[in-house]
């Protein structure tokens, strides 16, 4: 895996803009436009599971917090996250070369 970007779009001044960037060793980075239009990225670290679950671990001050999210494929080979193990609501997200 590599990078991710919300809905597909790689535009850095349209707001709810997401990336991901996933690489094998297990570390990766998301960033995102806050408010005031700056790019923003956090590393993290993480880790799939049995459950089709995959978890983002980021440093803080007390060790780290995380999200674990279902994950799926779809037949374009977009990833896709969601907190609903059913995947009826998700955020979907375009392998960019």
């Amino acid at each position: 895996m590599s990078d991710y970007t919300y809905d597909g779009y790689r535009t850095y001044d349209a707001w709810d803009v997401e990336e991901y960037y996933f690489h094998r060793n297990g570390e990766g980075e998301y960033s995102y436009v806050d408010e005031w239009g700056v790019w923003v990225t956090y590393r993290f670290t993480w880790d799939t599971y049995r459950d089709q679950t995959i978890e983002l671990r980021f440093p803080d001050r007390t060790g780290y917090s995380y999200v674990r999210y279902y994950y799926e494929w779809d037949r374009d080979g977009d990833l896709l996250l969601s907190l609903d193990r059913n995947m009826r609501e998700y955020m979907a997200f375009r392998y960019m070369r």
